[in-house]
């Protein structure tokens, strides 16, 4: 009699853990699933971005033909610069935020 009590003892913290470990997957996929959307929005800003410099630069091609440097180029690139960089910022902070929870 007592080995079957035990059996049911044994059953139940199996039960516990089982328990435990998918909560702690599912609290592990959550943080996954933030970390993959932000670098989808990381990326998809960039591409974005990278798309009005390269129409700012066809409009200002003849400008830089003549000027041919990279501190024309900077100059050019700089207000697209400054608006990914804070948005890429951003999004790494609350990601590492987000690993470290």
């Amino acid at each position: 009699m007592s080995q079957i009590n035990r059996n049911m003892v044994a059953d139940d913290d199996d039960d516990d853990r089982y328990h435990d470990e998918v909560s702690c997957f599912e609290r592990n996929s959550a943080k996954i699933i933030v970390i993959v959307f932000l670098t989808i929005v990381a990326i998809g800003s960039s591409t974005a971005l990278t798309v009005v410099l390269i129409k700012q630069s066809q409009r200002h091609r003849a400008a830089l033909a003549k000027k041919n440097t990279w501190s024309t180029r900077l100059k050019e690139c700089a207000p697209i610069l400054k608006v990914a960089g804070s948005i890429i910022l951003t999004i790494i902070k609350v990601a590492t935020s987000i690993i470290l929870l």
